[in-house]
């Protein structure tokens, strides 16, 4: 991508600020301008309650889902070539055959089941079809419980939900899924990714690049490999299996439930072992939604998040950002060429219910705090601060003043040090707050500031808002170059640069 001054635009539609510095302001700030325009960009957030999102008639009811939850397992993997592997599985035809993904027990010595509330078996590798990343598990003296039945049906335009252990957790989970047009139109795998991440599959050999699949829109997440897909009769229409990196959140898919015949008519394995995989080169374009042990975790305000991915190129997450030109406009400001922002690289912390991406500079670490965590560079002159709340679902009346409640405390969180001298800068600001898919709500702010006789500082922040969860993401920097004053010095400057474009790259999935 090539990031040019010509024909772009501040996020917010006004001209691209003609300045080398991350953010743009038209002169330093003074007085107490803060408070009122960050409380109505805040307002304006929690406002826009009613957004388009998709259908959910026909996803399934919480009876069918509590019926189907003593089925779904937590698969576990170690002696796997030195690492340790966690994924999802689901009992089918009998309560002792487990299917999950082949990728999660493939060159792994040592499997378990672990059945919620009743505790862990030890498993075996029964067959295995390598063509739809499929295995199946044998248990030994499994729990009485009604294995679930699959479906060839494709549940286009509908809203299903994947069943299983996302990031790890120690309890299953449903997420919702919306299933594309694309899953009838173009089904195969090869349709799905792009060709970084077919050389990547070719390697490891499974799944197939001729295989069919649903193409989901969702929290498909790390730890759902092997999780069923439910369809609104508790079906099972397809089994997670991986995902390209496009950014924050990636894009998942499934593989179609037709392959569990294949699988049934599989040789057995004599040795109750899959053999590894291929290695695939070493490239970020494709995903398997595998967690390896020993993720880190951080609860930050009120929502848990976890270290799923690391080492993503900044090129790799623009990919996906929902404010492309909002994004080239930010960037293009920091004075420094494209080849050098793009190498720039990220983790990726992903909060366990929603699924949101939170981007931050790699090696950082979330270290909780009082009321959120805190990644800090540079001595202290770079933060990162990111927290999230829980608030009602978004049907009901009481979410805008919810969402309106949690971001402001957010914002008051970090802004206590800066005030009175803080004003929004509208050149990098929104001015109402966007929609996305599903009913996401964002909105971005620009903060600058400068206290009398001291260096100006500046903020970045983004806020979402989906469903049960309002999660903020702001970069700080306590000694923010203005244009006619060096940043203190280059390694600075570019931690700061880092932490406002993943502020700005932080989101949720659709």
């Amino acid at each position: 991508m090539q990031l040019t001054r010509h024909g772009t635009q501040a996020p917010h539609g006004t001209q691209a600020p003609h300045r080398a510095q991350l953010p743009h302001g038209a002169q330093a700030p003074h007085g107490t301008g803060a408070p009122r325009g960050a409380r109505r960009a805040l307002a304006a957030l929690a406002a826009c309650a009613t957004l388009a999102a998709h259908p959910a008639a026909s996803q399934p009811s919480r009876e069918v889902l509590d019926g189907a939850a003593p089925a779904i397992v937590r698969v576990i993997a170690s002696g796997c070539g030195g690492t340790a592997r966690g994924g999802t599985g689901f009992a089918w035809e009998s309560a002792g055959q487990i299917v999950t993904a082949l990728h999660v027990v493939a060159g792994c010595d040592t499997l378990r089941v672990n059945f919620q509330g009743i505790g862990e078996r030890p498993a075996r590798v029964a067959r295995l079809f390598r063509p739809a990343d499929l295995a199946l598990l044998a248990v030994d003296q499994p729990p009485t419980l009604t294995p679930l039945l699959a479906s060839t049906r494709i549940p286009v335009g509908e809203t299903v939900m994947v069943f299983g252990y996302g990031l790890d957790t120690s309890t299953r989970e449903e997420r919702p899924l919306y299933v594309t047009t694309a899953s009838t139109s173009t089904p195969l795998l090869s349709d799905a990714v792009n060709a970084e991440a077919r050389t990547q599959l070719l390697s490891l050999g499974a799944p197939a690049l001729e295989t069919e699949i649903l193409r989901v829109d969702g929290n498909l997440l790390p730890g759902h490999s092997g999780a069923p897909v439910l369809d609104a009769a508790g079906r099972v229409v397809g089994i997670g299996s991986g995902g390209l990196q496009r950014g924050t959140v990636g894009v998942g898919w499934a593989i179609r439930a037709r392959y569990l015949a294949e699988l049934a008519r599989a040789p057995a394995l004599a040795d109750g072992r899959a053999p590894g995989l291929g290695t695939a080169p070493n490239s970020p374009g494709y995903a398997t939604l595998v967690l390896g042990a020993g993720a880190l975790r951080a609860r930050c305000g009120q929502l848990d998040f976890i270290r799923s991915r690391t080492g993503l190129s900044l090129a790799t997450l623009v990919a996906s950002s929902d404010d492309q030109r909002g994004f080239q406009s930010i960037a293009m400001t920091a004075g420094r060429p494209w080849d050098v922002l793009a190498a720039m690289q990220f983790d990726i912390w992903t909060e366990q219910r929603s699924g949101a991406g939170v981007a931050v500079p790699a090696g950082g670490t979330l270290t909780p705090q009082a009321h959120g965590c805190t990644a800090r560079w540079a001595n202290g002159l770079v933060d990162l601060f990111v927290s999230g709340a829980d608030v009602p679902a978004a049907n009901d009346p009481t979410w805008p003043m919810a969402v309106e409640l949690t971001t402001s405390a957010f914002g008051n969180a970090w802004a206590q040090e800066f005030l009175p001298f803080l004003q929004i800068d509208p050149g990098f600001s929104y001015g109402p707050p966007r929609s996305g898919p599903g009913g996401l709500l964002i909105n971005r702010m620009t903060f600058i500031g400068q206290r009398p006789g001291q260096v100006p500082h500046a903020a970045f922040q983004t806020l979402l808002a989906k469903g049960n969860a309002t999660i903020g993401v702001a970069a700080i920097t306590r000694h923010y170059p203005y244009p006619m004053t060096p940043p203190p010095d280059e390694a600075t400057y570019r931690a700061w640069v880092a932490a406002a474009l993943a502020a700005y790259l932080s989101t949720v999935p659709p």
